[in-house]
């Protein structure tokens, strides 16, 4: 089994200006124009943030393309029970990342990061799907370089050696990330869902009803999807779309986003509202909310059963319903 390391020790100084925030921001009070010291008129917070903004979002579109994996990635001829076992690790492993960023202090971005950095490596390597313990190594790897580039506290080699419980050399793990970074092109900085979001809700009106509500939908889908390996070849841009139409409409209890939102939405991502953007779309808010549904009931059962363990129902029931679960989470062992 994987073990969390120690507190780490190696850590950057505090930089004045990090990659990335931690909340997603705001758009400031509305402000008058005011006057600039040559005595123009210049304009509000709120129009300078939202124009850096969609600056933003045309860079982050632009990386779009250099960082996507092709829907074909996975070889033909590979049959769907490893398939099936590659999704397995995939949902563990971030299961398991997802645990630990309180432990490292780390921002759940970080683990986008990472599973972009594993999921273009395993592309460009699909031998990967079936060695489990290559796999391992590959996703602590990753994780070892998403935290060097993107958080203060970085790993080192050794904290990756404990947490793959002492089975690869400071050597390997060193010649690993070397092989990762070759094989990715050097590409560490790729646009994540979290980043979307952040530029979006900048440009959203401040006086949207119940975006608090919105926000924590929003995040709660962002959670889900990073497990499922079914969104791996999705865009980014388009992922984060297709969670602000679940989350509105359901906020608001509505059918559809309102025209003037939905319109601001799609120019700010570059989209045209054709027919073939708004079936991908549709398709990508129905796989969000099953995967949101199936997990919420997943947790749903868990709890149940943790409730029965403090309550000391255990002991009475048979022991085929006491370990009878189909969630992937329950084969930690598989990977180690």
């Amino acid at each position: 089994r994987i073990r969390v390391p120690e507190p780490l020790y190696h850590c950057r100084m505090p930089e004045s200006k990090t990659l990335h925030t931690k909340t997603i921001m705001s758009a400031s009070p509305r402000q008058s124009p005011s006057k600039s010291p040559g005595g123009k008129r210049r304009l509000s917070s709120t129009t300078e943030s939202r124009i850096l903004s969609l600056d933003r979002l045309k860079g982050l579109l632009r990386q779009e393309d250099a960082y996507g994996i092709e829907s074909t990635y996975i070889p033909d001829e590979y049959p769907d029970q490893v398939v099936e076992e590659y999704a397995t690790w995939r949902y563990t492993m971030v299961d398991w990342f997802q645990k630990i960023m309180g432990t490292f202090q780390y921002q759940n971005e970080t683990i986008e990061v990472t599973m972009s950095i594993l999921d273009r490596y395993v592309a460009a390597k699909p031998e990967l799907m079936k060695q489990s313990k290559a796999y391992k190594l590959a996703a602590l790897t990753s994780l070892y370089v998403a935290a060097k580039m993107h958080e203060q506290c970085c790993l080192t080699p050794h904290h990756v050696n404990d947490l793959s419980t002492d089975i690869h050399s400071i050597e390997r793990i060193e010649q690993e990330e070397l092989e990762i970074l070759k094989a990715i092109g050097w590409r560490v900085n790729p646009p994540t869902t979290t980043a979307f979001c952040r530029e979006l809700f900048s440009i959203i009106p401040t006086d949207l009803i119940r975006k608090e509500e919105i926000v924590g939908i929003f995040k709660m889908q962002m959670n889900h999807m990073m497990n499922e390996e079914i969104f791996v070849t999705e865009k980014a841009s388009m992922i984060v779309l297709a969670a602000l139409y679940n989350a509105i409409t359901s906020v608001h209890k509505a059918e559809k986003m309102p025209k003037y939102l939905e319109l601001r939405l799609f120019s700010a991502l570059g989209l045209s509202k054709s027919e073939d953007a708004k079936e991908s779309i549709s398709k990508l808010r129905e796989l969000l909310l099953t995967v949101s549904l199936a997990r919420n009931e997943q947790d749903e059962e868990e709890e149940n059963q943790d409730d029965a363990v403090r309550d000391g129902v255990e002991e009475s029931a048979p022991k085929e319903e006491t370990i009878e679960c189909s969630s992937p989470r329950t084969t930690v062992s598989t990977i180690s």
